[in-house]
């Protein structure tokens, strides 16, 4: 075995190497006798070189992206008498900083793996060999091979010992359009999670001029540069992420920070402890379990079940209310039944939690089986700090609202519905209040969907007759159909911002039928009279957005509307890329241009348009 160090495709040194020299030495001795013999009988005329004849192919690697590996590369030979493949021939090319321990398996003389482990580093990676791996039956040398398909290695962040400080701004990059505009970068991470395995974490990253890097630090380690979106296999998003490992920091808490650097603008740092501030300018707080010295506790709630019981398995409590009482920081609240629970309110007693607590059914049952409601029209109220929701169903037609400012809710896997429908006239814009995650949930056959959200991710709607996304932050990996603006007297948008916002992304979001709807409404001022105070979006994104409304016709002709998608007011730094907008005009209301007569002038800095 031996290390492959990164480097311009040269041969490193490795264990073994000196067998693999005196090999290739021996075999090229034996080429330089035949051939003085054949010339001395020949009279020793100027001597000819002669091509070899074997041929060296390197296959796909067994996987495209990696943590740690291993990764192996097939190599097969054709016309080879001998192989004499060995560690030292194998050398690495690499985008960026990747290492690793290689080995070489096989035997006869067709085929032989070639095997990346303790893989270390990040970027794109792919092998070459050197030059004498094998020979033919008259001993000429295999010509060198160079694999076509590369790997991608993502960092495991190594720890340091804590941050001391704030992480400073970063100066500003180049000149010319673009160069004072910020990077657009959020968390794709839901904030305070356990783990205790590797643990990956992304950030979405975007800027007119381009992302450069996102450089990620664990508890003041080393800063990680990863310079391509991937592919992260724990959000099924193309991001920006590495991977952190419990075992390489002692259980309990850790803080990570991120900077996003344009290739020509103003880096954006992602460090700070407040989580719910609306730019998304903090740091990602976590916990490490490796040991397992954090044992969550479970508490049982059961329909049939005795709210001066204890919680356990055979005495369950009776209510989610009661259990939250009994529950200690991090722990879960199980629901054992099928069934409506009512959704805790009035609640006397504040938790105060720092890590999450769960509420989830025992296994076997998921949200199709149980419910969250009230007995009536009436508001959800917990008072938990931190309270995730998993594989449970909401019924808003009985949830006035849920209610939890300055707390923090996380729905997983849900499900949100109306049992009166999407013509139930509530007289409510937002679900939920205040800061909150929504991740593979669903709302189905309601007025509004996921108002407000920090991030939303792998959600749909369907069904809605008002807005579906409207003030989200981070809308990433969603979808929505048949959003329809006839079933009440609504103003209805796929997603609708006004006030002033910084850092807004929707990236990947796929939406059809939509009717009498407004696909892209921003509005950051919103009142007219001039005079009145006026706002603006700034460094904002909507990336790789798939949106099909229905077609108006008026005298045979697509008139892309009413309604129409619209531009508003103070507008600075916005990328639209591959934007499908087929059946609908996206206006810019350059109409409106006389600050005397209406405070919704408009004005448009360094907005671009890519492949729209």
């Amino acid at each position: 075995m031996g290390m492959l160090q990164t480097g311009n495709m040269a041969r490193q040194p490795h264990t073994g190497s000196g067998r693999a020299t005196f090999a290739r030495r021996a075999s090229a001795l034996t080429w330089l006798v035949r051939s003085m013999m054949i010339l001395c009988a020949a009279g020793c005329p100027k001597p000819m070189v002669q091509e070899s004849i074997v041929k060296v192919s390197i296959g796909a690697p067994s996987v495209i992206d990696t943590l740690a590996g291993p990764v192996t590369y097939p190599v097969t030979y054709a016309n080879a008498a001998e192989i004499s493949l060995y560690p030292d021939d194998v050398t690495l090319a690499t985008s960026g900083s990747v290492t690793g321990r290689v080995s070489v398996h096989g035997l006869g003389t067709s085929a032989r793996n070639v095997t990346i482990s303790n893989i270390r580093g990040n970027g794109s990676a792919s092998i070459a060999l050197a030059a004498g791996t094998a020979s033919d039956a008259s001993g000429n040398p295999a010509p060198r091979a160079v694999a076509t398909k590369a790997f991608y290695a993502h960092a495991v962040l190594e720890p340091g010992s804590g941050f001391t400080a704030p992480t400073p701004q970063p100066p500003a990059i180049g000149s010319g359009a673009g160069a004072d505009a910020k990077a657009i970068a959020r968390w794709d991470v839901v904030p305070y999670q356990t783990f205790d395995d590797l643990f990956e974490i992304g950030v979405v990253a975007f800027h007119i001029n381009g992302i450069d890097r996102v450089e990620f630090s664990l508890d003041g380690g080393p800063w990680t540069a990863v310079k391509e979106m991937t592919l992260n296999p724990r959000t099924n998003v193309v991001e920006y992420w590495v991977a952190l490992d419990a075992a390489r920091s002692p259980d309990g808490p850790v803080e990570v920070r991120a900077i996003a650097h344009p290739k020509k603008g103003i880096p954006r740092v992602l460090g700070g402890e407040n989580v719910t501030v609306a730019n998304g300018e903090h740091s990602m707080p976590l916990f490490t379990n490796a040991n397992h010295s954090f044992v969550p506790q479970q508490v049982y709630v059961s329909l049939s079940g005795d709210d001066a019981a204890p919680g356990t398995q055979g005495q369950p409590v009776a209510t989610i209310s009661r259990a939250l009482d009994v529950v200690q920081d991090g722990g879960e609240v199980i629901l054992l039944d099928a069934g409506t629970y009512e959704g805790p309110a009035n609640r006397s007693q504040r938790v105060m939690n720092t890590r999450w607590i769960t509420v989830h059914p025992a296994p076997g049952l998921d949200a199709e089986d149980v419910t969250i409601s009230r007995p009536e029209w009436s508001i959800v109220r917990p008072e938990v700090k931190l309270l995730a929701w998993r594989d449970i169903a909401f019924n808003f037609g009985y949830i006035l609202q849920y209610y939890a400012l300055e707390k923090i809710t996380w729905f997983d896997k849900c499900h949100w519905f109306d049992e009166f429908g999407w013509e139930h006239e509530n007289g409510r814009s937002v679900n939920v209040r205040d800061c909150y995650y929504a991740t593979d949930t669903t709302a189905f056959d309601m007025l509004y969907a996921f108002a407000n959200a920090r991030i939303v991710r792998g959600c749909g709607a369907e069904r809605i007759s008002g807005d579906v996304y409207q003030n989200a932050k981070l809308v990433v990996n969603c979808s929505a159909k048949n959003i329809d603006g006839r079933v009440l007297e609504h103003h209805t948008d796929l997603y609708q911002m006004w006030n002033a916002a910084d850092n807004t992304i929707l990236y990947g979001l796929e939406a059809r039928n939509l009717i009498q709807t407004q696909s892209i409404f921003l509005q950051p001022t919103y009142q007219s009279p001039p005079g009145s105070p006026r706002y603006q979006l700034s460094n904002s994104a909507f990336v790789n957005l798939d949106i099909e409304n229905e077609i108006v016709l008026r005298d045979g002709q697509d008139m892309g509307g009413p309604p129409w998608s619209q531009l508003q007011t103070s507008l600075a730094h916005l990328l639209f890329r591959n934007v499908k907008l087929p059946n609908q005009r996206l206006m810019l209301r350059t109409d409106w241009s006389d600050p005397t007569v209406t405070n919704m002038w408009f004005e448009a800095r360094d907005v671009v348009f890519e492949d729209c």
